[in-house]
């Protein structure tokens, strides 16, 4: 344990926060990150002198600050990466990354919602399924994801647990519907206090908002609302230059 200097010119809050650091760029909070109590025990300190050390470490981009059960963390680069510009489901993009993909399913029934179902072209009060799962990754919370699919169509899907396989999957090998098409539209999005909690982060979170109409061939057979953790999660667009495209030099462009 680091030897604080209680009488030197850094204050012990400094002298705290940079031995935290140094632990931390050692990989010593991999699992969590010690509450202010622990600090406190640990360094023989104030908790006044603990949570000004946290803070800093809050203001240099290294720790998410949050309450209850997700508490002070380690902040992660995004730990997934999807490409744009291709179909891809969720379940896949998580796997192909060697990480455990999972739902908790919060409700999956026929329901009636009108601007949903005018999305997809049909009469309001067609009959749709609706599927509301909290997908995680790894075990830990990253997207709440909410689907409306025609009823006559998606109907085998009530029998399905969805607790771990993917909905496109479900779809071709229960309903012989091969989703091959669709448009997204992505936003920054900020968190209600209920999906928050849901996602065990701050409300403060930044956090992706994923409209998708997912077709087959022309017809529309999904609309879904997906809002994903900006901490845990990244899209990634390449580019190139097309033949006889013009290319700008931005930083000379007035």
């Amino acid at each position: 344990m680091v030897v604080l200097d209680r009488y030197g010119k850094a204050p012990l809050w400094r002298q705290i926060g940079d031995d935290l650091r140094r632990r931390l760029e050692g990989g010593e909070f991999f699992d969590r990150f010690p509450s202010d109590r622990e600090i406190v025990e640990h360094y023989g300190v104030s908790r006044h002198t603990a949570r000004e050390a946290v803070r800093t470490l809050d203001l240099e981009g290294l720790l998410v600050r949050g309450r209850g059960r997700g508490g002070t963390r380690v902040r992660q680069p995004s730990e997934f990466k999807q490409p744009l510009g291709a179909i891809y489901s969720l379940f896949r993009a998580i796997e192909s990354q060697g990480v455990e993909q999972s739902s908790v399913v919060l409700a999956k029934s026929e329901v009636v919602s009108p601007p949903q179902a005018v999305r997809m072209g049909l009469r309001p009060n067609h009959p749709l399924l609706y599927l509301g799962r909290l997908r995680l990754a790894g075990g830990l919370p990253l997207a709440i994801d909410r689907s409306w699919l025609p009823m006559e169509k998606a109907a085998p899907l009530m029998d399905c647990s969805f607790e771990r396989s993917a909905l496109y999957e479900e779809l071709r090998t229960r309903c012989n519907i091969v989703v091959d098409g669709g448009d997204e539209e992505i936003r920054p999005s900020s968190l209600s206090d209920e999906e928050a909690s849901m996602l065990q982060v701050a409300p403060d979170t930044v956090a992706f908002s994923v409209e998708r109409v997912g077709r087959c061939g022309e017809e529309i057979i999904e609309v879904r609302h997906t809002v994903i953790r900006g901490d845990r999660y990244s899209f990634v667009v390449s580019w190139s230059k097309s033949p006889g495209a013009e290319v700008l030099d931005w930083e000379n462009q007035t």
